[in-house]
């Protein structure tokens, strides 16, 4: 979701609704991912319009990203690494989870990642705004920037075993499991669906 660029959500294996104002090649990529049955992972779309797909287990398709974020996903959908999550911002900064790697526009986020896998264990998501950053680990979060109040409440108050979090810097959240719980406040409106198995959520 995007203040300019409008709204992309993805349900199922690969099924997905979208505003009107979403890029019109983002459409048309995601329709045909669609057409052709592929699994759809996740969508990212900046403020800016640029936007990625990840697809499948290393599939990617995107517009104007960074020219070393190219570079690197390049290099790791050759290498067969499955890409779990890719976050970037308009400022060029950027960050890659696969299977086995992190990888970051620089050093310092790097290490800002590395941290947070000592403290919490392995790093499941990664969402960068123009402002802020809040990774997920499976124990536990951490910041970086100017994270909104209302996203650092809703984790901490939540019972679902959060994997997948956007937020933007008005304030506006989705967080999600790995299943089909979420929890989210956008434009004012709330929502919240629990797992449907049951699936017990974990402190963090």
């Amino acid at each position: 979701m995007s203040d300019k660029y409008g709204a992309v959500a993805i349900y199922g294996n690969n099924g997905y609704c979208c505003t009107k104002d979403i890029p019109s090649d983002l459409r048309e990529k995601i329709t045909n991912l669609n057409n052709e049955d592929k699994k759809i992972k996740d969508v990212r779309l900046s403020e800016g319009g640029k936007w990625l797909i990840l697809w499948g287990v290393n599939g990617y398709n995107s517009s104007n990203l960074p020219t070393d974020l190219t570079t690197r996903l390049k290099e790791l959908n050759t290498a067969g690494e499955e890409l779990l999550s890719v976050t970037f911002n308009d400022a060029g900064d950027w960050m890659v989870i696969t299977d086995n790697k992190v990888s970051a526009s620089s050093r310092q986020l790097l290490d800002f990642m590395n941290e947070g896998v000592k403290e919490h264990g392995a790093l499941l998501y990664a969402h960068m705004s123009q402002k802020g950053i809040v990774l997920t680990y499976r124990n536990g979060y951490k910041y970086r920037g100017i994270v909104p109040q209302s996203l650092k409440n809703a984790l901490r108050n939540t019972s679902l075993d959060v994997h997948r979090v956007k937020f933007w810097d008005n304030g506006n959240y989705f967080i999600a499991d790995d299943k089909d719980g979420y929890s989210y406040n956008i434009a004012d409106h709330t929502a919240t669906s629990t797992s449907s198995n049951g699936y017990a959520a974990s402190s963090r």
